[in-house]
């Protein structure tokens, strides 16, 4: 797994589903009465819809990761050094937003379901839906670790992504060593996942480069499953360690190790 991520804030379209619902502390709309009228989308037609919007922007994710990484070398050649969280909030996160409105825009489309109605939907499965849920702090994570706000009110307020849901809380000694037997792994099955793909779909270029992201994120996120499940990890309680701990230098360090060793893997396969 890459480290999840994403990009910038320049909240000029208010009205995203994505921004209003999950990135901001708003949970509910403020129209009382409506609260209470059933969704247009039914739970499992909100759950395909965002599982689409969560696909492409762990995509997305990938992209904006190496414009960082871009930008912080570009610093460093000028001898210059800026804090992460800055350089996220300043020069990636307003990018994220802007692209984050167009993917939405783009999977709206394609179930053929309109802006409010998945807003309605959203604001009513999150408490209910643990899917729902779970997409929606999946994307919250992401945007928080690329200079988005950090959901506190949402954390404190329970439901399902509560504590006890989330199970023992990960001290960051264990998610360092998740971290680096993730990075062991990745190095291990990049190897097998690049010589398959490339033997049934060529080197990858601009024409199947999605596929070929949506193939790696598969694969690392299976990686992550099992390198939890060996730890009794959950999901949600690593995701909230990661967000606790996300601007400690040595998960900084960990992540970036990470990073070096998949970049790393992709030369040795002439793929960068």
């Amino acid at each position: 797994m890459w480290k999840p991520a994403v990009a910038v804030m320049a909240v000029a379209a208010a009205g995203a589903v994505l921004y209003q619902t999950m990135l901001s502390k708003k949970g509910k709309s403020s129209e009382g009465e409506e609260e209470e009228l059933a969704p247009a989308l039914t739970e499992e037609e909100t759950v395909k819809i965002m599982g689409a919007i969560l696909d492409k922007v762990k995509i997305l994710s990938m992209r904006m990761m190496q414009a960082a990484e871009n930008i912080k070398a570009q610093l460093a050649q000028n001898g210059q050094e800026m804090d992460e969280r800055k350089l996220m909030l300043t020069f990636i996160h307003p990018h994220f937003i802007e692209q984050l409105e167009q993917i939405q825009s783009a999977v709206l489309g394609e179930y053929e379901a309109e802006e409010s109605e998945l807003e309605d939907a959203v604001n009513v499965y999150v408490n209910t839906d643990a899917q729902v849920r779970e997409i929606v702090d999946k994307i919250k994570l992401i945007n928080y670790q690329f200079g988005g706000d950090r959901d506190e009110e949402a954390e404190e307020s329970g439901g399902l992504s509560s504590s006890a849901d989330a199970g023992r809380e990960v001290t960051l000694d264990e998610l360092i060593e998740v971290l680096n037997d993730l990075t062991e792994n990745i190095s291990e099955g990049m190897d097998e996942y690049i010589t398959e793909f490339k033997e049934t779909n060529g080197v990858p270029d601009e024409s199947n480069m999605e596929l070929f992201h949506h193939g790696f994120m598969r694969i690392t996120e299976e990686l992550e499953k099992e390198v939890l499940k060996q730890r009794d990890i959950s999901t949600l309680a690593f995701q909230r360690a990661v967000e606790k701990n996300s601007q400690h230098r040595a998960l900084q360090e960990a992540f970036a190790q990470m990073q070096i060793t998949s970049a790393s893997k992709m030369r040795e396969h002439g793929l960068q």
